[in-house]
């Protein structure tokens, strides 16, 4: 490949999104994709950067925060109150209620995360060497600190789009840059990932940003208007760098030296994201009922001798994991010799469950589509009505019907 131009140009051609605003990626050029039935794939979903990067964030500290702000604002807005005292048990009332635990949540204070989105927006400018215009109140003060912080810094890419094709993930990290202070290691003159974080770094949120940045300094430059990819040259997977500008700090604060430049480091992210991110979405997804057996009287259970060799009970965990036949297909080949009897119960059933799945998806997404198109609320309703309760209906179908009926309420609205 390669070696990509220096870039500050914003980009002209974004995502193709999907329903669920994941980048739709089409493949390497010259590259032929085809789904597990052999049909090509002009384009395929990819799942979003912070998205994967996620999966092992334990989020339950700023679930308790939102929660705690939701309640506080809706203290001060009893009109907010009354909007939610109006909604109903029903799933399509979901999307109202996130919107309104939204706005509750803003209406305790300051938006931390509206004024890191505005920083973000001034910042770049600084660094494309745009008018930065008025800056209102003391946020100046911000900006100041930042063109210090970033001193040591040289930007050569902003907001590209990226690709990394081992783990079907697709992003947009903030910049790329080289850095004259020698990282960790003693290293200098390498292409960093950099970017911008407004909130705190603290040992629930820093790890995230590790397997964030660490996907970035692994993926390739995406073109979305032709698929081609470009890889980076010396960008360095081992060190990237947080620019920490903190939305809150006072102008006091900041001329104290609040915020700074940060090496964090990509291996603990690599592995995170490639070894375990992707198992643990994957373990989400099996289904609960293919982990249930119904209760039997103990003479009928057959104990075995002994417990499982561990190499079993790996296979066991790849089946479960599966995501189509042909997986199973392939497990079979290469590991069936050596599976027994429980082991082959368990892909036997697993194979049953994607089966009926692969049997139930085309007829599923005609249902998507029926759902997402719907041109009233009466058609809706009659859809919901006769599906509800079906094989058909999905978790999917609950949330496209929940998006649906809020855009066909805000329409008559």
């Amino acid at each position: 490949m390669t070696a990509a131009p220096v870039t500050f140009d914003r980009p002209t051609v974004d995502w193709e999104r999907d329903r669920y605003k994941r980048p739709k990626i089409k493949p390497p050029v010259g590259e032929v994709w085809t789904d597990e039935r052999g049909r090509v794939e002009a384009t395929r979903p990819y799942t979003r950067t912070t998205t994967y990067a996620g999966a092992l964030d334990d989020s339950q500290g700023l679930v308790d925060w939102k929660a705690a702000q939701a309640l506080l604002g809706a203290s001060r807005r009893p009109d907010y109150v009354l909007a939610a005292a109006a909604c109903t048990s029903w799933d399509q009332d979901k999307a109202t209620l996130r919107e309104l635990v939204e706005k509750a949540a803003e209406a305790a204070g300051e938006s931390a995360s509206a004024i890191g989105t505005a920083l973000h927006s001034f910042t770049e400018r600084i660094d494309r060497g745009e008018p930065v215009g008025h800056v209102p109140g003391d946020y100046a003060a911000h900006l100041d600190r930042y063109r210090a912080i970033t001193a040591p810094l040289t930007f050569t890419h902003h907001e590209v789009r990226t690709v990394c094709d081992p783990l079907q993930v697709a992003g947009t990290p903030d910049r790329f840059g080289y850095c004259s202070l020698p990282d960790p290691d003693g290293v200098t003159g390498k292409l960093r990932v950099v970017d911008t974080k407004s909130g705190k770094l603290d040992d629930y949120r820093v790890p995230k940003i590790s397997a964030q940045l660490a996907i970035y300094a692994h993926s390739d430059l995406y073109d979305p208007a032709t698929g081609a990819r470009t890889q980076l040259p010396d960008l360095d997977t081992t060190w990237g760098l947080i620019v920490h500008l903190p939305a809150k700090a006072t102008a006091a604060e900041l001329a104290a030296g609040a915020g700074g430049l940060y090496w964090v480091d990509l291996r603990h992210g690599w592995a995170g994201a490639e070894e375990l991110s992707g198992r643990v979405r994957a373990w989400r997804k099996v289904r609960g009922g293919s982990l249930l057996v119904p209760a039997v009287a103990a003479e009928s259970v057959t104990q075995p001798a002994t417990e499982a060799p561990a190499a079993l009970q790996h296979d066991v965990a790849a089946i479960l994991m599966a995501a189509h036949t042909t997986d199973l297909a392939a497990l079979w080949q290469q590991r069936g010799a050596t599976w027994d009897e429980e082991t082959q119960r368990v892909a036997a059933e697993r194979h049953r469950e994607l089966a009926a799945a692969e049997r139930l998806r085309a007829p599923r997404a005609a249902l998507l589509a029926a759902l997402t198109t719907a041109l009233d609320w009466q058609t809706l309703q009659a859809l919901w009505d006769e599906h509800r309760r079906t094989e058909l209906w999905t978790e999917e179908h609950d949330a496209a019907a929940s998006s649906r009926h809020a855009e066909l309420l805000a329409a008559a609205a």
